[in-house]
């Protein structure tokens, strides 16, 4: 939770991505590629889905990353209708960088819905 002197210098922004798993192979791996949209900071990768079933489930790997090197990640996750985090993360980025996010998947028979990925970002407001 911010405070009244946080929400004033600083503005929260955050980016998410719906891939669509059933086009996902047995686990695979997918890559989301994004601009970081401004000069900030990173502050939390979260992810979600609703129901997981099939052979073998869930999320087993969730990570951001710049180029190969990773910046922040999630624990593996096979609970449904659950919200998982990296926790909070201080994650400098520059307005234009190329981010990506790497998601590995456990299941075999596409069997997961509500997929999302959420990144958190903040930035410093003007103080003039």
């Amino acid at each position: 939770m911010q405070s009244d002197l946080e929400r004033t210098l600083y503005g929260s922004e955050y980016i998410s991505f719906t891939p669509d798993v059933s086009l996902m192979t047995a686990s695979s791996t997918v890559n989301a590629v994004f601009f970081a949209p401004f000069n900030g900071y990173i502050t939390e990768l979260l992810y979600g889905c609703g129901a997981i079933t099939g052979t073998t489930n869930g999320v087993t790997a969730l990570s951001l990353q710049r180029g190969s090197t990773s910046l922040a990640s999630c624990a593996a996750n096979a609970v449904n209708n659950t919200v998982t985090s990296s926790g909070n993360v201080s994650v400098v980025m520059s307005a234009g960088e190329v981010l990506n996010i790497k998601v590995t998947l456990g299941h075999t028979d596409n069997a997961i819905t509500g997929f999302t990925i959420q990144v958190r970002m903040r930035h410093t407001l003007a103080t003039e």
